[in-house]
């Protein structure tokens, strides 16, 4: 420890490079702080945080196979939340939306969707984790 102030403490040292030292380890204290807390935060979750995240996971999915329909994908737009999203069972999920796209006369239409979507396990963030039941516009 008499080492550890030393260093801190060192004469042969311009002062301004042991405040540069000293404000470094703050600094790294800081961090390391910070980043245990954040840790902490997503271990203990609580079942409505974890189960709101996995509802805006299916969302993000549902996204992603209403563009595998349409004509232009790359000129749709998604509202920022689902109109709905309703768990219907263990891993099950129906996310009612609309999509703004362009059609094949370059028109932007609104379609609205309906995609039944299960959760097989894994990481909820990871497309893999998702396939689709059913897909419905109307």
């Amino acid at each position: 420890m008499n080492t550890f102030v030393n260093y801190f403490n060192d004469k042969t040292i311009p002062e301004k490079y042991r405040i540069n030292r000293l404000k470094g380890l703050v600094f790294l204290i800081v961090i390391v702080l910070i980043t245990i807390i954040y840790s902490l935060s997503q271990l203990f979750k609580s079942d409505a945080d974890i189960e709101a995240e996995i509802k805006d996971y299916a969302y993000d999915y549902s996204q992603i196979v209403c563009k595998t329909k349409l004509i232009s994908p790359s000129s749709a737009t998604f509202p920022y939340e689902a109109v709905s999203i309703v768990k219907l069972k263990d891993s099950l999920y129906l996310v009612s939306s609309y999509v703004d796209s362009q059609n094949e006369f370059n028109a932007t239409v609104r379609n609205n969707y309906t995609c039944k979507i299960k959760y097989v396990g894994g990481d909820y963030e990871q497309t893999a984790s998702w396939y689709m039941v059913d897909f419905v516009t109307y």
